[in-house]
């Protein structure tokens, strides 16, 4: 998005309108104070900044919208509309799959689950594969169920990949794509230029765990279960963000 617009969220009753920019999580991670979502749903937070790991080319931090405590982003610092895009570097490759392993040991040590990962892969403003935030993440849910059970009834093309280079390659074609991993490492990816509804695979996991309600973050930002899984990784650790 290019523009700003504004948005309202909704918890507990209390409407607050925060202001989206054209790249919130650029925003944050340049600490633009203005436009830091986790500084305008979180301003009561103790912690400057919710990264919890980092490396040269990457930062993981728990995601506004909790829809069960433990739900990390795993981000790239350089401005990418997907991980397709962040990988066409393959030197890139063995650095973010040390870090997504390091916050699933993490997340197994606090939660009991490793956990699944997924992502919408944009490929253009108009093809965007139910993303709405145009900045690479990968979620990483500590869960133990499988959005595969559910995924399989849908008309999407799901296919298995050995490996991430998967995602560069439907980048390279110019297509937007979904990409899904379950706790026992199977990868699964689909081709998703058009028709996916926004936030899908986020429905499909507030689905399988009891919440389908929360699975838009603007509505649940679910601030209080962020709170306490930063708190929480962050005690494992014994390291992150300086306390204000």
């Amino acid at each position: 998005m290019r523009h700003s617009l504004s948005k309202s969220a909704v918890q507990n009753g209390v409407e607050k309108m925060i202001q989206v920019s054209a790249c919130t999580i650029c925003a944050e991670l340049c600490d633009e104070k203005e436009l830091n979502l986790f500084r305008g749903f979180c301003e009561d937070s103790k912690y400057e900044s919710r990264i919890v790991d980092e490396t040269e080319n990457f930062v993981a931090l728990p995601a506004l919208g909790q829809i069960v405590e433990g739900y990390m982003l795993v981000v790239s610092r350089a401005h990418f509309l997907s991980f397709g895009a962040v990988l066409k570097d393959h030197s890139r490759e063995e650095e973010l799959i040390a870090l997504i392993q390091k916050v699933q040991n993490r997340l197994e040590q606090v939660y009991g689950h490793k956990g699944i990962i997924f992502e919408h892969g944009p490929a253009s403003p108009t093809r965007r594969a139910g993303c709405c935030t145009d900045h690479a993440h990968l979620h990483l849910v500590p869960v133990g169920v499988d959005l595969m059970e559910l995924l399989a009834t849908d008309p999407l093309p799901w296919v298995t990949i050995e490996s991430l280079s998967g995602l560069t390659e439907c980048v390279k074609r110019g297509d937007a794509y979904l990409f899904y991993q379950n706790e026992l490492g199977i990868r699964y990816l689909c081709v998703a230029n058009h028709g996916v509804p926004l936030q899908y695979l986020r429905k499909v996991l507030a689905c399988m765990v009891g919440r389908p309600s929360e699975w838009d973050w603007r509505v649940y930002p679910n601030q209080e279960r962020l709170q306490t899984a930063l708190e929480r990784y962050l005690s494992a650790a014994e390291v992150g963000p300086r306390p204000l």
